[in-house]
């Protein structure tokens, strides 16, 4: 797309983390997708990297979509950038002939209201962007020690969507805690 090369090594290190907690999110859960969690943790931000080389701004726009608990990221980068990366990784994944869940859960990965109109989103996806989001969710908590705002507006509707009990989650947690001390 032309642009700038900007360095990615802290932005594949991430999706390599997330994807493989993931992964491991989906084998605690009766027929948990692990495969495609491992791979929709992996490309569900693809978006970023080449909005990165399209606009130079762009990362001062992930900055101000981070400062803006308000509403979801790619509210912001439409208003900056007229696209956001979560459309443009959904191009990028229907180009590569991943499977239709992973496709539609990295288009819908932001949006806050997917949980509640189940209908409208492929089950298989809902169960991935619930997965990612409590993988996130799990990374920010620990590696980088801050909060995750996103966790806090959609976090009862994962657990609820993924069957899991506040005690059940608890004790995910700490098994993802003991993998990586």
């Amino acid at each position: 797309m032309g642009g700038k090369e900007p360095s990615l090594e802290r932005f594949w290190d991430s999706a390599e983390k997330v994807a493989g907690i993931a992964s491991y999110i989906a084998s605690t859960i009766p027929r948990g997708p692990r495969d495609d969690a491992y791979c929709f943790g992996l490309f569900h931000d693809v978006g970023i990297p080449i909005l990165m080389q399209k606009f130079p701004d762009y990362r001062q726009t992930l900055a101000l979509a981070d400062k803006d608990s308000s509403r979801p990221s790619t509210a912001v980068e439409d208003e900056r950038h007229a696209t956001d990366h979560a459309t443009v990784g959904y191009l990028v994944a229907k180009g590569w002939f991943l499977p239709e869940a992973i496709c539609e859960g990295i288009l819908y990965h932001h949006d806050p209201l997917v949980f509640d109109d189940k209908d409208s989103v492929n089950p298989q996806a809902l169960t991935l962007i619930a997965i990612n989001a409590m993988a996130e969710h799990f990374q920010d908590d620990y590696f980088f020690m801050r909060g995750n705002s996103r966790w806090g507006m959609i976090g009862a509707r994962v657990l609820d969507h993924l069957g899991l009990r506040d005690d059940e989650y608890c004790d995910l947690r700490e098994d993802l805690i003991s993998m990586f001390k």
